[in-house]
């Protein structure tokens, strides 16, 4: 509580800890620091490109979710950085019925030619990263938690 919270705000609900042990073990979350470990110990599963957009993300779950929605966010932020520059039409993502459609119809096909200007030029991809078929199904899931 806050000294200039209007009258009659209820104070916030403690947090209440999560077991240590779930009752459904398939359903546990795991363990940070161990996945962390195991990750630099070990580096990614030999298979991670076929499911993850980066090897950071193959470290834990809260990863995969955090490097998914910052290329959520690279990617809207380009589109539009686009659109306003006259390099690709995007009306937005409510234009679309899913942000997969983004990016396989507008995304990957901008990406691409980005990629082959830089290379023309001498330079790096613009966008060094391959999208196997779940991470689209990952940034939907992200931009489906936009308000």
């Amino acid at each position: 509580m806050v000294a200039t919270d209007p009258p009659g705000l209820d104070p916030p609900h403690p947090v209440t800890p999560r077991p240590s042990a779930s009752p459904h073990p398939e359903c546990a979350e795991p363990d940070y620091q161990a996945e962390i470990d195991r990750h630099y110990s070990e580096g990614p599963p030999a298979d991670w490109q076929a499911r993850y957009i980066s090897t950071y993300a193959t470290m834990h779950p809260y990863e995969d979710f955090a490097e998914t929605w910052a290329h959520f966010l690279h990617i809207t932020d380009t589109l539009e950085t686009a659109d306003q520059y006259g390099l690709a039409v995007f009306a937005g993502i409510d234009a679309f019925a899913s942000f997969r459609d983004i990016v396989t119809e507008i995304w990957m096909p901008l990406s691409t030619a980005l990629n082959m200007i830089n290379r023309s030029m001498g330079k790096s991809d613009f966008y060094p990263f391959v999208l196997p078929d779940p991470v689209p199904d990952k940034l939907d899931f992200v931009a489906s938690l936009r308000p």
